[in-house]
């Protein structure tokens, strides 16, 4: 069996001594879409250096993509308790809410992410324009609950 240049990189960075390395090694296993191996991964930079809130942030999001929406916002809820400013946190904590079905928390979270960064906002239309259809899809699900929230019909 052979490995691709990406794998060989991986591999190399899941040995590295430093907290910085773990996290790219982890991160790369999460963008091969090896989430339990990249789950491993931040927990072990978190096990090095655990405030690392963006180890914890793409916790929360391998998390969710293993359908853990509650151990997500756990992951996301940490974070917000070293950086309660993180606009990524409270945005991913939000869509976390909305897969709970808890959709008032969820535009709360979305709202005070967007206060914090209205750039988020341009961040959806980038990624869709790159062809990311999973962020555009978060994006899309994020303006539509909001919408509907200002339309006075966020239960339905």
């Amino acid at each position: 069996m052979s490995r691709s240049d990406g794998d060989v990189h991986v591999i190399a960075a899941a040995d590295a001594p430093d907290a910085a390395a773990r996290f790219s090694h982890a991160v790369a296993l999460m963008k091969l879409g090896r989430c339990p191996e990249a789950l491993q991964a931040f927990d072990e930079v978190l096990r090095l250096e655990p405030d690392h809130v963006p180890s914890l942030v793409n916790r929360g999001i391998v998390l969710e993509r293993l359908d853990r929406p509650a151990e997500a916002m756990a992951s996301y809820d940490a974070a917000l308790s070293i950086n309660p400013v993180d606009p990524f946190a409270l945005n991913n904590r939000g869509e976390a809410l909305q897969k709970l079905m808890r959709p008032d928390d969820a535009i709360a979270s979305f709202r005070r992410a967007l206060a914090l960064a209205p750039e988020l906002w341009a961040v959806g239309f980038l990624s869709a324009a790159r062809g990311s259809t999973e962020t555009f899809s978060c994006f899309t699900v994020t303006c539509v609950t909001i919408r509907r929230t200002l339309e006075g019909d966020a239960g339905r």
